[in-house]
């Protein structure tokens, strides 16, 4: 995976599959000051002709993926 930081406008960071059943998936997470807090935003695509499993299952662990990374994220933001 590449990855790559912004800190001007918006904080961010992009991301890019390089290898494996998603390569060619890029997506980025932001960071917006609001009201007092911090906003997390979170996008991806992924553009396909075939994909490589049944899309039930690729929403289905996406979605478990993304509450993951969520709340561990809340945990060391609120810890920092």
């Amino acid at each position: 995976m590449t990855v790559k930081t912004e800190t001007e406008p918006v904080r961010r960071i992009r991301f890019a599959v390089d290898d494996g059943s998603f390569k060619g998936m890029t997506g980025d997470f932001g960071f917006e000051d609001y009201k007092g807090k911090t906003l997390l935003t979170f996008h991806s695509e992924y553009k396909y002709k075939v994909l490589p499993m049944p899309a039930f299952f690729v929403e289905f662990a996406l979605e478990i993926v993304l509450q993951q990374v969520a709340g561990k994220m809340r945990t060391f933001l609120e810890a920092n």
